[in-house]
């Protein structure tokens, strides 16, 4: 007889942090990366598009090998033949808090700007950190059937490839616009000639998007 066993274990995983400012700094942005990238490979690509304001970019725990034969991270492990998660998304936010909190910045987040696989997991760590006024997911969906009845405080703000071939625009928007009727505030922006990538076009709208707080 064969028996299939599941339990949870506590194991300690590294934590890698980059800051462009001492955490002496009363106000950072928090940067995280999308499925297979580092938190420096999205922070040196978006970083032109913040200004000088200080970043935060946490590095997801869990290292899977990309395409390229590269070593990413991932936050979350979602298998799309089952429909299922393997590792769910609390487990990503619990370790992104349990990090920020260790380096004394988590009540120092205003923004939080989330790629991909990050822009899943942004609002569900806004909601755990007191001072968030926005939240911009880039080429992601926010997951509103896991999200109502939230008490969204803070702005929701989403930006979005058209030529987008991996997370759908349209179910996208349709997700963001149930949070918007549930009573959250924020834009749905589509830019036509971008795909799912950190496009110049899409840099310059995150750009505007953070001008509105």
């Amino acid at each position: 007889m064969i028996t299939n066993l599941v339990t949870n274990i506590a194991v300690n995983l590294p934590s890698h942090v980059l800051l462009t400012s001492d955490t002496s700094s009363d106000e950072f942005i928090l940067l995280i990366h999308g499925f297979g990238q580092t938190a420096n490979s999205f922070s040196e690509r978006i970083v032109e598009f913040l200004g000088d304001r200080p970043i935060c970019a946490v590095q997801a725990p869990f290292p899977v090998l990309t395409s390229g034969r590269q070593i990413g991270y991932s936050w979350y492990a979602f298998d799309r033949e089952t429909n299922t998660f393997q590792i769910p998304i609390t487990t990503g936010v619990d370790f992104l808090q349990q990090t920020l909190e260790h380096f004394r910045v988590a009540d120092k987040i205003r923004k939080v700007i989330g790629y991909s696989q990050g822009g899943y997991m942004a609002p569900f760590i806004g909601l755990r950190l007191p001072h968030v006024k926005q939240v911009i997911g880039i080429n992601s969906r926010f997951k509103d059937e896991d999200l109502s009845g939230s008490k969204i405080s803070f702005r929701i703000d989403a930006i979005h490839g058209a030529n987008d071939a991996i997370v759908e625009p349209e179910k996208a928007r349709a997700s963001h616009q149930k949070l918007i009727e549930s009573g959250c505030v924020g834009t749905f922006t589509v830019l036509a000639n971008s795909a799912h990538e950190l496009s110049e076009p899409i840099g310059r709208a995150v750009t505007k998007t953070l001008s509105l707080v």
